[in-house]
């Protein structure tokens, strides 16, 4: 099984090798539509700016352009929906997101697609593989985006469950209106519990996976995961929110399998072959624990070639040879 996996390994890289430009165009649209799509499904509305079409089409432009201009796009689409329900909640969205956003550009301005495939990961009920993803992807750095993502997902989800309740609001209590939206989003216990539990799970599994220590990576993402479920399950008993052991423990578990998947993607190495050096210099001892990269190892591959030729009387002669090449 891990020779076959090891193949298609291979085989995927190959494959990327010869379009990866075009693979690469496909996901940006691929991520910017689901992004706008979930938005539209989420918040409803009956306008053009709802459309499918209109998803698809901002899908088509973001594809082609930086996964930044995706995150900018998305925001403004996610604004203007929230303008269609309430003036108060679009406001205080907006400010809510120009912070995020200072930050993400500030610090973790390559990392745009954590940021657009958390609320993806989210709507799609496993949110507990995010921290994993940015973790194994870009480090420390992954808690910008995920912050900004959870943030996204918890207004839109805010959104889309008072609907209702927004739309009617009276226009002329604009404080009492500013305050019932701001103690939903800004002091939602299980948001600021998630954030946390996220930022704990990303610094564990950084530094656990940059341990010494064999199998490091898969001992990192089972420990992250883990801790995420204690913090929230503790987290969420006191403060008395609503959740559902069986599927929080599920959820955990898929993203540790997911998560080796992922890394074995990324990394793969044999720990049964690790070699240990020792030399020095004038001033310094080194130790060096080398551990190999697993490869599929080569085959021999007979090709049997045919030659044919005429002779002066017009005769027909056909000779074969075979000659040995090795196959990746």
């Amino acid at each position: 099984m891990l020779t076959g996996l090891l193949e298609f390994k291979e085989k995927l890289k190959a494959f990327y090798a010869k379009g990866g430009v075009y693979i690469k165009h496909f996901c940006y649209f691929l991520l910017a539509f689901l992004s706008m799509f979930i938005v539209s499904r989420m918040i409803g509305g009956d306008g053009i700016i709802s459309s499918p079409l209109i998803c698809i089409a901002l899908a088509i432009i973001c594809a082609f352009l930086h996964i930044n201009v995706t995150v900018v796009v998305t925001t403004v689409y996610i604004v203007i929906h929230l303008f269609g329900l309430s003036l108060e909640l679009a406001v205080i969205a907006l400010g809510v997101l120009l912070v995020i956003y200072l930050l993400y550009f500030r610090f973790a301005p390559r990392t745009g697609f954590l940021m657009v495939l958390t609320p993806l990961l989210f709507y799609l009920r496993i949110p507990y593989l995010i921290p994993v993803i940015a973790a194994l992807t870009v480090g420390m750095t992954g808690i910008v985006p995920m912050v900004c993502g959870v943030f996204i997902y918890y207004i839109v989800e805010f959104a889309s469950t008072y609907s209702t309740a927004i739309s009617t609001l009276d226009a002329d209590n604009a404080l009492q209106n500013i305050t019932f939206i701001f103690n939903n989003i800004i002091t939602n216990k299980e948001l600021i519990t998630i954030v946390v539990s996220f930022a704990v799970v990303i610094t564990m599994i950084y530094f656990i996976k940059k341990l010494s220590v064999d199998y490091s990576a898969m001992i990192a993402i089972i420990a992250g995961c883990v801790t995420d479920a204690l913090i929230q399950i503790i987290a969420f008993a006191v403060l008395s929110v609503d959740f559902s052991v069986p599927m929080m423990i599920i959820g955990h578990v898929a993203a540790i399998l997911i998560g080796i998947i992922i890394n074995f993607f990324i990394i793969s190495v044999d720990y049964s072959s690790t070699e240990y050096v020792q030399f020095e210099d004038d001033d310094y001892y080194y130790y060096v624990k080398a551990v190999p990269k697993m490869s599929v190892a080569s085959r021999n591959v007979t090709i049997k070639k045919f030659n044919s030729s005429k002779d002066h009387r017009g005769m027909v002669h056909t000779e074969s040879y075979e000659i040995d090449e090795e196959e990746e």
